[in-house]
């Protein structure tokens, strides 16, 4: 994982890029490897609202046909809520439009919304 951040005046750009990859093995002859590469890009506020951009592409074997390269983009918009004057123990609020498609079937196009939250300990 590596990233940047450019601090401007009142707010932050941020980027950090990830590349991830796994197995799971279900029985022995059953050998599923996936391998992923994706970065998140975005926009941070003072008043703790953050505009994200994040794209993930995947490369997997065993998966099936559809699924053995795809692309995941997703734009949001977050909240972060401060519980003290501490960098942690934040609830971070998010709500945003995602698009996942095959790079092999074009038939397979799904899109949807995203809402998550989550707490820093």
């Amino acid at each position: 994982m590596f990233g940047t951040t450019k601090n401007i005046r009142t707010s932050s750009l941020f980027t950090e890029n990830i590349f991830s990859f796994g197995r799971e093995f279900k029985g022995q002859n059953h050998k599923k490897k996936y391998y992923s590469l994706s970065t998140s890009q975005g926009w941070k506020f003072k008043n703790g609202f953050m505009l994200v951009n994040f794209t993930k592409y995947y490369i997997r074997k065993e998966y099936g046909l559809i699924y053995n390269k795809t692309l995941y983009e997703q734009i949001s918009v977050a909240k972060e809520i401060k519980f003290s004057k501490l960098k942690r123990n934040n609830l971070t609020i998010q709500i945003g439009l995602f698009w996942d498609r095959s790079l092999i079937n074009p038939n397979y196009k799904i899109s949807g919304t995203v809402f998550s939250i989550w707490l820093d300990i």
